[in-house]
Order: structure tokens, then sequence, then C-alpha cells
């Protein structure tokens, strides 16, 4: 399906439509998880109807991926070849403007949703949705002044939520409301994207941010509660406050910066926690975020599906058997172009390795038993042979004791003993070998072979994934009872929306309801057969094969005639025809005694044909045409006309036209208010008689309007009312066109 770019709407400071565009390239929207801000920048080339109308504070309004997005224009600049750069801000940002008082706690803890109202209070926005609720409360004071949005962004730390800055629009593009939703995570799991390392991930480049690192904190909660009274230490070690230290370590995190005894410590104010014990944990919640550095990958994709948005996690997973990963990934920039998707990138962030116990074989699971088995043998097998040096060397001391005087009889004893003991170490630690090769040989055993031929030399169990080239897999076998069984997938664990990689020989399908992007075949053809309400049978054949596509529906009567056919066909033919059955030749299915019609949209050409007429052709403009409310004209000065109030019909040789017009422009005689299409245009002058109104003034006034033979419509004589409206309305003959 091709890719339809959104249409912008421009809008004065009034939200008055003044006009729309397509015509716009270069486009950026860059879309940033930690603001959840917009930034559009876009080209409009200077023949565009629209350029006219990029001005300051102007609006361009859209639909994208099913949201509303309304950006306000900060700046227009012109280039050498009088294009119209132009940038323009999220409504979101009309947030960092204005100052909040610094405040104190309340008297009581209060929910997110509280703390969001009054930070947006008289600005315009309200709050959402509300994940939260009152599932979490708290104290909170705000020691400093700032604008609502770092309150905002305060409150979102605070209560360990995100905020979508949403608005929504009527069918007119009027702002219905501005809200802010408080949810516990932006985006989706996106378990129908995969990004495969080396398909469509290209390169990635790794950032880390330390800037907001901290080992340790300083905690106060409610009433100057703190920590240092207490001696604690978690169950598993990791966090600890010694008594008389008035902060919690992160003592892994520590080890981990390679940091010493000397930690990086940061303050945390914690009004909710009214007990020591809130505070510990708390403070460990908070430690457990600072303490680990912030990683943002900048990755380059082949491609990226144009429904992806910030705050989304996606899978990345890795076909190469030596280095098979699988791992997530959050969405937390996005670089839209919404001219031409292929140029969208995406900044990753949040980045973590999947801990599954729910697959067969947990392949990253595997290579770590693999890993752990292999060392346990190593170190085994050293101190196996340490033993044996042991053994020789104490067998070498026993030798010689022999041979000694008789007073160092007992002495070679001794070393004898120390030589069996030796050597039962050796064979023990010997044991441990053959053990701990057998773990790791079992484990190597579990790992699939990727592989397009036969594996060779199978063992039980082994897993193979067929694959019809090196990246795609398309069957499944287990070696059992030394051969290969071929296994079948499970319906209801292929749940996926996307299967692009999926090549086989189906064979016969059999489907209640197929939903695809390309189906290839030499002939594919289907026949339908039903009756209408009189109970005539109706039949309807599908075909598309080497000779193009078709759709022929016939619809019989009683079965002794055809009383009418629609044919579809290959480049867009269409035609309709009736005849008799008795004249009917299925190999000349268009001649004979009959009518038919004839459209060929490729050769702009259409023809009517009645035998019994004799031949008849009818002109282009002979057919009812209606072109609809689609034409919007403005007033010299831009005022505009409102598109809903305007109709343009034509019907054979007549026009039609009505309208109800805000007189904002100028209203002397001659002033021109509007211009109609070129097929559109009088045969003559006409005078058109119009009504105006005024509200201030009261009542009503004529006036009359002079339809010119070039399609202008000014002001002939009359009352014409500055700021009030005027009615038309009128019929005329146009002139003869070809084309519409």
């Amino acid at each position: 399906m091709a890719y339809s770019k959104p249409q912008f709407i421009i809008q004065d400071p009034n939200e008055t439509v003044l006009g729309a565009t397509a015509g716009y390239y270069d486009s950026n929207l860059v879309w940033s998880l930690s603001t959840n801000f917009a930034i559009l920048t876009f080209t409009l080339p200077a023949n565009d109807d629209a350029s006219g109308l990029m001005a300051n504070n102007h609006f361009i309004t859209f639909v994208y991926q099913n949201r509303a997005w309304r950006f306000q224009i900060v700046t227009v600049e012109v280039g050498d070849d009088g294009s119209f750069t132009v940038t323009a801000n999220a409504l979101a940002l009309q947030l960092i403007n204005g100052q909040l008082n610094a405040a104190g706690a309340p008297a009581d803890p209060q929910n997110a949703s509280y703390y969001v109202g009054q930070a947006i209070a008289n600005t315009g926005w309200s709050v959402g949705r509300d994940e939260l609720g009152n599932s979490t409360i708290k104290k909170i004071s705000f020691s400093d002044s700032s604008a609502p949005i770092a309150r905002l962004y305060s409150i979102a730390d605070t209560f360990g939520v995100e905020l979508d800055f949403r608005i929504e629009l009527d069918n007119h593009y009027n702002l219905v409301g501005k809200y802010v939703d408080i949810v516990a995570s932006l985006g989706n799991e996106r378990h129908d994207i995969m990004l495969g390392w080396g398909e469509n991930v290209t390169s990635i480049d790794r950032t880390i941010d330390t800037s907001s690192l901290v080992t340790a904190l300083i905690a106060t909660g409610a009433n100057g509660i703190n920590l240092t009274s207490l001696d604690y230490t978690s169950s598993n070690g990791r966090y600890k406050s010694p008594a008389g230290v008035q902060y919690m370590m992160d003592t892994v995190a520590n080890q981990q910066l390679q940091n010493g005894a000397g930690y990086i410590i940061g303050t945390y104010e914690d009004d909710g926690a009214t007990s020591q014990q809130q505070l510990v944990t708390d403070t460990i919640a908070q430690l457990e975020t600072l303490s680990t550095p912030q990683v943002t990958f900048d990755t380059k994709l082949a491609y990226l599906p144009d429904d992806v948005m910030i705050g989304d996690t996606l899978y990345l997973i890795s076909n190469d058997p030596n280095n098979i990963v699988r791992d997530t990934t959050r969405v937390v920039e996005l670089d839209i172009c919404l001219d031409n998707p292929a140029k969208t990138s995406a900044k990753f962030g949040d980045y973590k390795t999947l801990d599954t116990d729910t697959s067969v074989a947990d392949i990253v699971q595997l290579k770590k038993d693999v890993a752990e088995a292999q060392t346990s043998a190593d170190t085994a097998n050293t101190n196996a042979k340490n033993a044996q040096t042991s053994a020789d060397t104490a067998n070498t001391n026993a030798s010689a004791a022999k041979t000694s005087a008789d007073t160092a009889a007992q002495t070679a004893s001794n070393a004898q003993a120390t030589a069996n003991d030796a050597q039962t170490t050796a064979k023990a630690a010997q044991s441990a070998v053959n053990d701990a090769t057998t773990a790791a040989n079992n484990a190597l055993a579990l790992i699939p072979i990727i592989s397009t031929s036969v594996p060779s030399s199978p063992h039980e169990g082994l897993v193979w994934f067929e694959g019809a080239d090196s990246s795609h897999i398309k069957q499944v076998h287990i070696y059992t009872g030394g051969k290969w069984v071929t296994n079948a997938i499970n319906p209801t664990a292929l749940n996926v929306s996307s299967l692009s990689a999926l090549s086989a020989n189906l064979g016969n399908v059999t489907a209640g309801s197929l939903s695809a992007v390309n189906i290839t075949g030499s002939d594919i053809t289907n026949v339908t057969s039903s009756t209408d309400s009189d109970g005539n049978p109706i039949t309807t054949t599908q075909t598309q094969n080497s000779d193009g596509y078709a759709i022929v529906t016939d619809r019989w009567y009683n079965g002794n005639e055809i009383i009418q056919r629609t044919d579809i066909a290959a480049l867009g033919l269409f035609k309709m025809m009736w005849n008799y059955k008795s004249g009917y030749d299925a190999t000349v299915p268009y001649n004979g005694a009959q009518a038919n019609l004839v459209l060929d949209p490729v050769n702009n050409s259409m023809s009517f044909y009645l035998p019994n007429l004799g031949d008849n052709y009818i002109n282009i403009q002979d057919a009812v045409y209606n072109i609809g409310s689609q034409y919007s004209c403005a007033w010299p000065d831009g005022m505009s006309v409102y598109n809903n109030n305007f109709s343009l019909v034509r019907k054979g040789h007549f026009c039609f036209m009505s309208a109800y017009i805000h007189t904002a422009g100028t209203v002397s005689a001659g002033s021109y208010i509007m211009s109609l299409p070129s097929w559109a245009l009088p045969v003559n002058s006409i005078v058109v008689p119009a009504t105006t109104v005024n509200s201030n003034v009261g009542g009503a006034s004529s006036a009359n309007l002079l339809l010119q033979t070039g399609g202008f419509l000014t002001i002939n004589s009359g009352t014409v009312y500055k700021n009030g409206y005027m009615s038309v309305s009128i019929s005329y003959m146009a002139t003869d066109v070809t084309s519409f």
C-alpha cells in the first residue's frame, strides 16, 4: 500500500481554516520521550497555494497515526529559490510560559492528579487520563518557583510516572480540549516488531550519560525522618546504611564503577515517607534508577514501521548462530519524515537483555550455561593437574626416603601416606572434570543448529532450524529415535501482525479470511452467484492473469435475456451494456442489438452507443458531473470564504453555484470576490442577485454581482456590508469542456 502523507491544515490564531497543503518536503517531526515535546520543520515551494499563509503564530494541524497534532509557527525563512522553510512548536511548549510560586506540602497526602491540576491551573490545559489514581499518595512541597512544565516534570519524577500531552479536535479542526495524561509508561510492548542486527539495523552509536548518576543517597522524610539512627542491610546485601551514617549505599553499583570506598552521594527528599521503614523502601527504589548510567543508542535502520511511537518497546534479535542475542530496547526519540518514511530514524534507550524461561530452547541462557560449565571444567582440570604434580613429587620423595638410612624409614612412610592422599585427590578432581565436561556437552547439545543443509553427526534431541536462506527459517526438525522428525508449528503460538520472513509451498489453503499486501500467482479467478430482491440471478466473475484484471457482472431476467452487464477491464476501462439473450454472442459480447457505455480514463474518452437510435456519441460536458463543495475562494486581502458554505456543481451544460460568504474584504463596486475553475466558466457574463446582511445594521439589503466569462465574480451595484454575510445562488449555461 502506498504511503499517504498527512495533509497540513493552516489556521489563524482564531482557528479559522485558511487553506491546506500536502506539497511540503524535507519534513522532520522530532519527538522526544524525555519531554514528550515535538518540533516540526518543513519546506514549501514558492508556487504552493499555501505558501502565502505561512506566518508566525498560525497553526499547522493534521492527523498522523490516529493522533491529532497541532503546531504553532515560530519562524519562517525564505530561501533563494523563493521556498519557505517553516519551524513550528507543539502546543505543549506553551507550558514553558508563566511562573508558579513555591508551595508547601498539603495537610494530607494527595495523588498525582492533585499536584498536576495545581501546576496547570489557568493554562488552558486539564488533567486527562490518570492510570495511577489513588494507588499512590504523597505529601510534596516545592521550595522554588518554576515554570509549569518544570513543576510537572518534578511531580512525574516523584510519582515515577510519565506524562502525555494530548489534544482533541472536532471534524472542523477546532480544538476540543488539551489534556495532560498521567501514565505508568508511554508506548506499548511491540511483539510484532523485530529489529535484526545486521538486517534492518545498519548501525548503532551508544551514548552513556552519567550526569545524574549516584551510588548513595542522603534521604529525608516527613517531619525530619532520616536514616542516621538505623543499622540496615538488605536481604541480598546490596543496600546498606550503617548506624551513624545518614545515607543509603548501593554497594554493587559502587563496585561496578570501580569507585573503591568512595561513593557518589546525592540527596533525596521524600515527604510521603512518614516512617523510617517507608523511607528505606522509597530510597532503595530511587537508588535502583539513579545508580545505573543512562545508555542511549542512536540507531540507523534500513526501515522503521511508520506506526512506531515514542516509548514503544521493541525486540532486537540476531540470526548469527555464533552470536545469538535477544534484547529489548525502548524508543526514546523519533525523527519522523512525514513526506518520506524511509528517512525516519530513531534513538533507543533502556537497553535490556531478556531473561526468559518459557522457551523450549532459551538460547541466551544456554550460552551462559555453556560458558559457566566450561569454566568449571577448566578449573577442575587445573586442580587435577596440580594434584597429579603433588602426587608425583610425593612418590619421588618416598622412593628417595626408602634408600635412606633406617632412621628415615618413618619419614618415608609418612611421605607415602601423603602420596596416597594426593592420588585420591587427583582421582576426585578427574571425576569432577568428567562431570563438568558432561554438563558442558549436555548444554551444547541443546543449542539448535540454523542451517540450509542437514547437520552432520546429529545426536538425540538436536533441534535443526532449516533455513530458506541464511536469515529466514522455513521448517523446524528434531532428531528423535535416530531420524529427523519435522515439527508442526502450533497456530496458537504463531500470532504476529507481520510474517514477512515466511517462505513455503503451502499447497491448497483453506481460509476464512485472508488479509495480505501482495498475492502472486499465474491465474486468480473468483466466481460468485446470488440473486437480487426480485429473485433474478446475478453472476460476478473476477479474473487476474497475464491479460490483466477484470470484473464482469451479469444480471439475468427470467433466464431469457441479459438486462445488464457491467465490465471493469484492465487499465481502468469501464463498460455497461444491455442486450437480448437471443442476440447475444459471448465471443463478441459488445456487438449486436444492444446499448453500451464505454469509459476509457487512460485515453480520456467516453462513448455511448444506441443501435436503435443510430450511432450517437455524447461529449464529456453532457455527462452528469458533480464537483461538490471542493473549491474555496478568497478576497484579495486574504479573508476567506467558509468552505462548508460554498458549493459548485456541473451537470451537463449547466452549473449550479450557491454560497454563504463572509464579506470581510473590500466592498466597493468592481471588488473581486472569487474566481471559478475552468470547467465552470459561463457562456456569457451574468448579473447575479445577492442578499447581504450585517447584524450591527439590521435587516437585509440587495446587491448585484457580475459573473464574468473569465470566471471572476465581482461586486456590480447595490449595498454590500463589510464584516457581514452575503447569500448567492445561481444556475447558468457553462462553456463546452473536454476535461475536468
